[in-house]
């Protein structure tokens, strides 16, 4: 075999390993990791996906983009598994690194850092119900494992994960062009109705008195 032929062999199955060419969907993650229980419930974590040709969004799973212009015919795939956009590939509980939460020696469980523990605050004499953890004494976010818990300590999510925790109104699986399932085909224009004619009497009719 030439040199030549055997270097085209070589590109064509490397081409072959890596999807056929195709260039790969681009995810980004979007949002703050919560420390507190607070946080949890207001701070928003999302993920957004890009062509990775014009940069434009578009829903995930799609392998084709709807700016026909500039990325007519470019096909491409989207990641099987991608670093966890919380603990950024980690896979350990944010909140208790930041928040400096300690352990049980007892059960091993990683304690919340507002109550030490305790699940209640002393205020003014009386015990109040810790507002972090709501009397459970772990840390609210990971539930005293002190893994991630998006990606429960794994440093890695799914595309499966990735989808479910989409951007709202980042798009549908509806391909460029296609009518959704449901949805009846858009017309140009609504045609003008034909004015009704007027019913008119015959000359010479008088009109019925009342």
């Amino acid at each position: 075999m030439r040199l030549g032929t055997a270097l085209v062999v070589l590109a064509a199955a490397s081409l072959a390993a890596c999807g056929g060419g195709k260039q790969e969907g681009v995810v980004k993650f979007r949002g703050s990791t919560p420390n507190t229980s607070v946080q949890k419930a207001k701070f928003v974590r999302e993920y957004e996906s890009f062509c990775p040709n014009c940069g434009a969004e578009l829903a995930f799973g799609l392998n084709k983009c709807s700016q026909r212009k500039t990325c007519e015919g470019l096909l491409f795939t989207w990641p099987k598994e991608l670093t966890c956009g919380s603990c950024k590939g980690t896979g350990v509980c944010t909140a208790c690194v930041n928040m400096d939460q300690e352990r049980d020696a007892a059960t091993g469980q990683w304690v919340c850092y507002n109550c030490r523990g305790k699940g209640d605050l002393i205020l003014q004499g009386q015990g109040k119900e810790c507002p972090n953890c709501k009397g459970k004494k772990v840390c609210p976010i990971c539930e005293g494992t002190k893994k991630c818990d998006w990606c429960k300590g794994a440093g890695k999510v799914d595309d499966a994960f990735v989808k479910k925790n989409m951007k709202k109104g980042a798009g549908d699986d509806t391909e460029p062009g296609e009518i959704k399932k449901g949805e009846a085909p858009k017309t140009d224009e609504k045609k003008a109705e034909a004015p009704k004619p007027e019913d008119k009497k015959p000359d010479g009719e008088k009109k019925e008195e009342k």
